[in-house]
């Protein structure tokens, strides 16, 4: 047989090995906290059996014995300076924890991936990178195996077999996470690849967190074909008998065979009205106030997804990144899970396990982490995302600190966001810190806060009503591509230069966009270079827009000076920056974006006045 892996697709291959399929789409992928969906439009297209290249690749924290197993001729240099590193930031005590949140996670992931393409009914088969470690390309460290073949103690072969095996139960569920006013409604599915046809009769069943069966049903007896995707049935479950906050277990059994797989939801109660006692504040930025509080013995929730700086703090993303920090840079993710204190009083009305899971997806795309390296290495956050162990910061997403006689409680994900897990986040939260048991013993000063927690200030409309004057620059971004609906590299042609007196422009993005909308310049990360005459004062305008309404908002950083771009659908937004002098004495002015929510950030004008 001809194959290609991972390459294009000529026509003397009888299969092929890839992860995308030129002029028709990705075959693996990660498409959101819900499992109703599938790659068939990609794979349906091919005339020949198509198999998922390499899925997978998430990475697990090495445990610091594990350097020990090299007696031969090599040695593990690399995992011997991670390990320098824990301990100079104080977590070298919580390798078992992170090897165990992180491998939760990496569990988590590799079933979410492996279903998708059971439910793929075209798909001809998954291409793992591997079940062990590989010390090669910058360490991928994504197996249940480690490099030796050691068993990691993530996971076990039966519940991997779950989602792994000859036949695979299967569930279409449009979330994990639920109000008490909902119905869970969900179609069930039996993926069978077995040596021969199977007859079997398939039930289901719903416990609670105590293993009590709350409701269960049956689907009829019928014989699987080999090779077959079939529908079982619709699994329907009435929530309002769910009075508190609650995760569910949803399994489907092959009666009479050890196939069945399980997957967790989590239902919440409707909150109405949130109670915040008289003495407690509720911040969302270290501001003079919050400070007198604390000053004056008081107790402050701090909702900080919008403080600290990128000395100071980090994305805490659900996703974890691709692989390896150093093999693949600039993912613009550094955690590769969370390690969570799960008995902690403050999760007291928020069920959650000792890691990362689903629940956590829905409020982590704006989530903060915070450095805390400098605190004693016995200090452990409430949440703590799992830093890249090329990193080993040790960081914190909900920490409780005390400063003086004040209590203060820091939460990194965004407790004002309209979502049912935000909601009884914060409620659990505020229940904490009006209880006896809010107690915090770490001391730290204000001033060391200050430098942890800084605010951004968010910009304001700029108002253009009047048109621009003494325009030395003006560009419509993206005016001159002319391919539609898909993104090209960026090129000087790309653009339509209106005005260029004594400038230029460069830019470094992920590329230009064009629709029935507009043009754009796009990235999750930007850099406009603008080359001005030096010593210039003056101001710029840069357009920012969000036409399809996709919650774009990110981080903006002018010559050193950030500020907050909020979200601006609609008819988008101008944003000014001041041109100072010390700005342009070397020629030249820099704009950073930072997209924080959204896919992107994108641009679509760009306007530099000089003052006369």
């Amino acid at each position: 047989y001809a194959v290609s892996t991972a390459r294009k697709i000529t026509e003397a291959d009888d299969y092929c090995a890839t992860h995308y399929i030129q002029n028709i789409g990705r075959t693996r992928g990660l498409n959101g906290a819900h499992t109703d969906w599938d790659f068939e439009k990609t794979y349906a297209q091919m005339n020949i059996p198509i198999i998922a290249h390499e899925i997978g690749q998430w990475p697990v924290y090495p445990k610091r014995t594990e350097a020990d197993k090299y007696t031969g001729v090599l040695r593990a240099r690399n995992l011997k300076g991670f390990r320098k590193l824990a301990e100079k930031n104080g977590i070298a005590d919580q390798d078992e924890d992170f090897a165990m949140a992180s491998g939760a996670l990496n569990g988590i992931m590799y079933k979410y991936e492996m279903e998708s393409f059971f439910r793929t009914a075209s798909c001809a088969g998954v291409q793992l990178l591997s079940m062990q470690d590989y010390q090669g390309q910058g360490e991928a460290l994504i197996g249940w195996l480690d490099a030796h073949w050691d068993s990691k103690g993530i996971i076990t072969p039966e519940k991997f077999k779950e989602h792994c095996n000859t036949t695979v139960p299967l569930l279409r569920m449009p979330k994990f996470v639920y109000t008490n006013d909902e119905s869970l409604t969900a179609q069930a599915q039996l993926s069978h690849h077995g040596a021969e046809p199977l007859t079997a009769v398939c039930s289901w069943s719903i416990r609670n967190e105590k293993g009590q069966m709350i409701s269960e049903g049956i689907f009829e007896r019928r014989t699987f074909a080999c090779g077959s995707l079939s529908q079982l049935g619709t699994i329907n479950f009435e929530l309002s008998t769910i009075k508190k906050a609650e995760k569910l277990t949803l399994a489907i059994d092959v009666e009479g065979t050890e196939f069945r797989n399980q997957w967790d939801v989590w239902v919440y109660p409707v909150v109405k009205n949130e109670t915040i006692a008289d003495d407690v504040l509720l911040a969302e930025k270290l501001d003079k106030q919050a400070l007198n509080v604390l000053a004056s013995g008081g107790k402050v929730l701090l909702m900080a997804h919008e403080c600290g700086n990128e000395k100071t703090a980090v994305k805490a993303h659900f996703y974890p990144l691709y692989w390896s920090l150093t093999f693949f840079p600039g993912q613009g993710k550094t955690c590769i899970g969370l390690l969570l204190d799960d008995e902690h009083p403050a999760f007291a009305d928020f069920p959650t396990s000792y890691h990362g899971n689903w629940q956590w997806e829905s409020i982590s795309d704006d989530a903060k982490g915070f450095i805390l390296n400098e605190l004693p290495a016995s200090y452990k956050p409430i949440a703590q995302p799992v830093d890249d162990f090329h990193r080993n910061n040790k960081v914190g997403s909900l920490f409780e600190l005390a400063v003086g006689e004040g209590k203060l409680l820091v939460c990194g994900y965004n407790l004002k966001a309209d979502k049912p897990v935000a909601r009884q986040l914060k409620s659990s939260l505020l229940k904490y810190v009006d209880s006896p048991d809010f107690n915090p013993n770490q001391q730290v000063s204000s001033r060391w806060l200050k430098r942890v927690l800084p605010s951004i200030p968010t910009v304001e409309k700029a108002n253009v009503d009047g048109g621009f004057k003494d325009v030395i620059l003006f560009v419509d971004a993206a005016a001159n591509v002319s391919d539609k609906d898909m993104s090209r590299p960026w090129k000087q042609e790309s653009d339509a230069v209106k005005i260029a007196k004594n400038t230029s422009h460069a830019l470094k993005a992920d590329g230009t966009w064009k629709d029935d909308n507009g043009t754009a310049w796009h990235g999750k990360e930007m850099t406009l270079t603008l080359n001005c005459p030096e010593g210039i004062l003056g101001s710029l305008y840069v357009h920012f827009h969000d036409w399809n309404n996709a919650g774009r908002a990110g981080l903006l950083e002018f010559e050193g000076r950030k500020v907050k771009l909020g979200k601006h659908d609609g008819d988008g937004l101008w944003v000014k920056f001041h041109v100072m002098r010390e700005d342009s004495n070397d020629g030249k002015l820099i704009l950073k974006t930072l997209t924080q929510s959204g896919p992107n950030l994108m641009i679509t004008k760009v306007v530099l006045e000089a003052d006369n």
